[in-house]
């Protein structure tokens, strides 16, 4: 037990000696009668009153513990355990009365077999007693409220004090909870729950979303702690609980294999990483190598376990990051939780500077369970390739004449780093907020001048870390909702690492990332039931590969306009595709332009914006596109849109293109694409289909049928973004006719003149069939993700999360609140909160309120739109991490927000 080596001026009764072995071999009980006959026989003896307060808080009486420290500090308010081996060392450590979590454990954190430890109780009042001689001050006060008279004590006398300080109490004082919170978010490798504080009333009327922890304020020690998993446990929590104020925070599982619930504790002083260990039992109980390890041999035997492999539970990759870490704190002592492995520091950077004691005694400090990490200059393997043996301590400049580092080494080092973030990043995705806005103080040191004079990689990669990092878009969290937003894929970011790597140009020319994307684009042909010699491209998305076909489609209606083939004749009905083969001429569009010829497409009323954005680029003007249908019918219906084709031709309308969607932006509707190819073959007309993320759909046999037809499109444009999962940005466009593809956009000037062989090869290029000459390597991804998971695998998860939208629009319409506004074709459920006596322009402010509130609370993602005129809730299912509890956490989130907003709505 702590304690158990007290120095004090009285010596120790034989009493309270075998109080203390009773103790010791577990018989609490007997320990603290033994104890309380000790002190009512002289009630002056410390160590009887110590003993009373360490077992009476093992046996939950902490009135009693307080009430003996209280006497004990009273006698002695200076404690001291002197070092077993030899006083090499002595530290003054001032404390604050309270329970054992009142201050860290410094028993614990440094070796006593060389350090003295001189435990200080201060006086708030400023108080300062005889004080032993020591050689270095470590504040072991912890952050609280009842603390903070404590620190401001410790600061007085620290300011008159001429011994060298292992950490400031004023910072200690000023990284309250939240703050320290908030700090740790924007730190590598560091995950935070963030705890909420919250009174009795409201955490009865609107919960948290389960599970989570709930614990009374101004508990310690896992008292009055308890895991809710459901809303029954909450009230149960509730009824055995009188406190008026609650700390409520999300769960996490810290289990291992073994069935414990721990953390790994890392410490930093004088720049070197020690561990010590914090473990808690299945049963919640806290315990640091003290308190219930009294009463229980197996947790005795556990910690041991645990301490006497120390060394090997720290090596390999998780003593490389600590090595690193401690070449980036400026600290000399911090304490540092890490939750599992590879998820070892929390980075605080220079947010927190401590001054350091006189080198000659700060490697005197010793700490329990060393870990061995080499510093990272003496870990060079003899024999290593000269990229390996750069000069040490160089890895903050850059080579002269080049941009490379001049430490490979060190980048290797951070460079892995960075990817343990992102990594940690997806592990720990569902317990980060779905959304959290940008503070303007983020946007404003954005803002800053061009850097002139660079900075070390470290500092940009710790930028990105404060910046960037906590503020993404949120599809990657499983309860992103709000749009068509794919959630990425761990194959697909080892990709994008590795073709940021190869940096390849793939517009063209003889190198593997050209018959990448050639291999990408026929899994996709085949996919789809395209012909064999069909083209494609990638694009950055469906917007790009509307455009495409669009500019493809005006071409080859122009060509056939001049004189190629008759307008009825360019297609006939066994579905011959229009003649874009032309050589060009006289009468190439591509020279004469479109020449005031009236164009004209066809698309439902709900379209992507994006369709009518290409024809405004192609020349054509948004006039061009006709709407058949309205506002209120999702689909077109193609009787209708036949006589609309005969009129427009009456009027002198050259009729060219119709649009078929596949799954709408607003509801994911679908147009039918069987019948709409039949119409254009009869018309003559090119079918082009914005399949942006329902073509996909065709992956899940479940869903196949609602794409009927797509095969016999001449064009067809989707997002590898969003049902693959591909990272963004990368989408595809098909053609059914390469000639009519090519003619589009081919060009070859001189300075991009073709060859046989050599670096020049490998025509076509892509650069003929597209806008772009310079494009990024996107294929890489997708023929990751395509061979790592298979079309079946990614199949199934379509098909999980159109599951998921049917089991939504279920409990919408069950609710007696909601409404469900639209049907679910796919995976896109909109619906409502409705409240009697509300006027329809009162509920569509409110569902507005909803949606924001829900946003920025953290809980969930939705977008809104309009149906029929009334303002809806629109969630999109596309997560693959999406599961049906998220369905009930988003409903809970919905309706806190709206008894938060309703008051103000009307």
């Amino acid at each position: 037990m702590p304690g158990c080596r007290t120095k004090t001026e009285m010596p120790t009764s034989d009493a309270t000696a075998r109080g203390r072995a009773l103790a010791r071999a577990g018989h609490l009980d007997e320990a603290l009668a033994v104890f309380l006959d000790a002190v009512a026989r002289d009630d002056r003896e410390l160590d009887a009153h110590l003993g009373i307060y360490e077992v009476a808080q093992i046996l939950r009486r902490p009135e009693l513990a307080l009430e003996h420290q209280a006497a004990a500090i009273a006698l002695a308010p200076v404690q001291s355990t002197p070092a077993s081996k030899r006083e090499d060392y002595a530290l003054l450590v001032p404390c604050a009365p309270g329970p054992y979590t009142a201050n860290m454990p410094a028993d614990l954190l440094f070796d006593s077999r060389y350090v003295t430890l001189h435990r200080w109780y201060v006086d708030p009042a400023g108080r300062v007693p005889r004080l032993p001689e020591h050689d270095a001050i470590f504040v072991a006060i912890g952050e609280s409220d009842e603390a903070a008279g404590h620190l401001r004590a410790v600061e007085r006398f620290l300011a008159a004090s001429d011994r060298p300080v292992l950490n400031r109490p004023e910072l200690i004082a000023r990284l309250g909870r939240v703050p320290l919170a908030e700090t740790l978010a924007t730190a590598r490798h560091c995950r935070v729950v963030t705890t909420t504080r919250i009174a009795r009333a409201r955490y009865a009327a609107d919960g948290f979303p389960v599970p989570h922890i709930v614990r009374p304020v101004g508990s310690h020690g896992g008292h009055g702690l308890e895991r809710i998993d459901h809303e029954s446990q909450r009230a149960a929590y509730l009824a055995a609980s009188d406190a008026e104020w609650l700390y409520v925070a999300p769960f996490i599982d810290y289990s291992g294999a073994d069935g414990f619930f721990r953390k790994y504790r890392i410490v930093f002083v004088g720049g070197e990483p020690y561990a010590f260990h914090l473990a808690i039992s299945p049963y919640w109980m806290v315990h640091y190598y003290n308190a219930p390890m009294a009463e229980h041999q197996w947790m005795r035997d556990e910690e041991h376990a645990f301490l006497a492999r120390i060394e090997n539970v720290f090596t390999g990759d998780l003593a490389a990051a600590l090595r690193e870490t401690a070449e980036l704190l400026p600290l000399d002592y911090v304490g540092i939780d890490c939750d599992r492995p590879r998820r070892q520091a929390a980075d605080l950077r220079s947010r927190q500077r401590i001054d350091h004691p006189p080198a000659r005694r700060s490697r005197r400090v010793r700490l329990q369970a060393r870990v061995r990490a080499a510093h990272p200059s003496g870990a060079r393997r003899a024999g290593a390739p000269p990229h390996r043996r750069a000069a040490a301590g160089a890895g903050n400049r850059v080579n002269d004449g080049s941009l490379d580092p001049a430490d490979w080494d060190r980048f290797r080092r951070l460079l892995h780093e960075a990817v343990d973030g992102v990594v940690d990043d997806l592990a720990g995705v569902r317990d980060q907020p779905a959304w959290r806005p940008v503070p303007d103080t983020v946007k404003a040191a954005l803002r800053e001048p061009l850097p002139r004079g660079g900075e070390p990689l470290e500092t940009t990669l710790a930028r990105f870390d404060e910046l960037i990092r906590p503020y993404p878009t949120g599809n990657r969290h499983p309860r992103f909702f709000g749009w068509v937003h794919g959630a990425g894929n761990a194959a697909g970011v080892m990709a994008e690492l590795l073709a940021a790597g190869m940096n390849a140009n793939a517009g063209g020319r003889e190198h593997a990332a050209v018959y990448v994307e050639r291999a990408v684009v026929a899994w996709f042909a085949e996919l789809f039931g395209f012909p064999h010699d069909a083209s494609g491209i990638l694009t950055s998305g469906t917007s790009m590969g509307n455009l495409l076909a669009v500019v493809a489609a005006r071409d080859a209606a122009l060509r056939r306009i001049a004189g190629e083939a008759p307008p009825n004749e360019s297609r006939a009905h066994d579905g011959a595709r229009p003649n874009g083969a032309a050589a060009p001429g006289d009468d190439d569009p591509r020279e004469t332009g479109i020449a005031g010829t009236p164009l004209t497409a066809y698309a439902a009323f709900g379209v992507h914006d994006s369709v009518a954005k290409a024809l405004r680029i192609a020349g054509l003007g948004t006039r061009a596109l006709r709407h058949a249908g309205t506002d209120e019918t999702p689909s077109m219906d193609p009787a209708e849109l036949r006589e609309r084709i005969a009129a427009d031709r009456a009027a002198g309308q050259r009729p060219f293109l119709v649009i078929a969607t596949a799954g709408s932006v607003d509801t994911g509707a679908f147009d039918r694409i069987d019948a709409l190819a039949d119409l254009c073959a009869a018309e003559g007309l090119w079918l082009h289909v914005d399949g942006a993320f329902g073509a996909l759909a065709i992956a899940s046999p479940a869903h196949a049928h609602l794409i009927r037809g797509i095969d016999r499109a001449d064009s067809l444009a989707f997002d590898a973004h969003k049902w693959v999962h591909a990272p963004y940005a990368v989408g595809c466009v098909l053609f059914r006719d390469e000639r009519a593809h090519r003619a589009a956009f081919a060009s070859e000037p001189a300075y991009l003149g073709r060859a046989e062989r050599g670096t020049a090869a490998g025509s076509p290029w892509y650069a003929d069939y597209g806008l772009e000459l310079s494009r990024e390597f996107r294929a890489l991804k997708l023929w990751f993700t395509l061979r790592h998971y298979g079309i079946d695998a990614l199949g199934a998860s379509i098909a999980h999360t159109c599951d998921l939208a049917a089991a939504l629009a279920n409990r919408v319409q069950e609710a007696d609140d909601l409404e469900l506004l639209a049907p679910v074709v796919l995976n896109v459920v909109c619906f409502r909160y409705r409240t009697p006596g509300r006027d329809e322009p009162a509920l569509n402010r409110l569902n507005d309120a909803i949606a924001i509130a829900v946003q920025e609370s953290g809980a969930a993602v939705l977008s809104t739109t309009r149906i029929g005129g009334k303002r809806a809730l629109r969630a999109c299912i596309v997560n693959h991490r999406t599961r049906d509890s998220d369905l009930d956490a988003v409903l809970h989130a919905v309706r806190i927000a709206a008894r938060d907003a309703g008051a103000a709505i009307r």
